[in-house]
């Protein structure tokens, strides 16, 4: 328990139909999530020191693996029972200690994904084929961070934090059906 969170923000999401095919979505969210308060021990001293025994500060300071800015679009199309869908999401600078001197870079990810689905054929009530390519320009990130836990500083990225790297461009294909 790190003590009292504030948060404020913003989230807000519109989709728009554009004509009987094609749907257009986007969202954006802003959240400030920061420690109210310095995180100290039953006995009153502190919880986070540095190498010199001073003791680190966290209040003010924002929240760990909590991102200030996310957002997500997509354009989807269908037209008897094909279908395509073009998206693209970014997720800001994520911190992993509680001083914020070790971060994480934010991310753009893009995705496409291409199918056909047919229903009532033969003894299938469904059948349905399709394509998806994650992480199109093929991005370095890292997809989840402090897996492990998180330290109080970390200034050159050395101790135990969990950085987990994220996906390589992937091509999936899939068929299913349901009887």
């Amino acid at each position: 328990n790190v003590g009292g969170v504030t948060t404020n923000g913003v989230d807000g999401a519109v989709s728009i139909r554009l004509g009987d095919q094609v749907t257009l979505y986007n969202g954006a969210t802003w959240n400030n999530s920061t420690f109210d308060n310095n995180v100290v021990k039953a006995d009153g001293s502190c919880l986070y020191t540095d190498a010199l025994g001073n003791c680190l500060s966290i209040k003010g300071k924002t929240m760990v693996d909590t991102p200030k800015a996310l957002y997500k679009t997509s354009l989807d199309w269908h037209k008897s029972g094909a279908f395509a869908n073009l998206s693209a999401d970014y997720l800001s600078t994520r911190y992993f200690t509680y001083t914020n001197d070790g971060s994480v870079e934010g991310r753009f990810l893009t995705n496409i994904g291409i199918g056909y689905k047919r229903e009532e054929l033969g003894a299938f009530k469904e059948l349905k084929a399709q394509v998806n390519a994650y992480n199109l320009m093929n991005s370095q990130y890292w997809a989840s961070i402090g897996t492990n836990g998180f330290t109080g500083s970390d200034p050159l990225s050395v101790n135990n934090n969990t950085l987990q790297v994220g996906s390589p461009r992937t091509i999936v294909g899939s068929v299913s059906v349901r009887f």
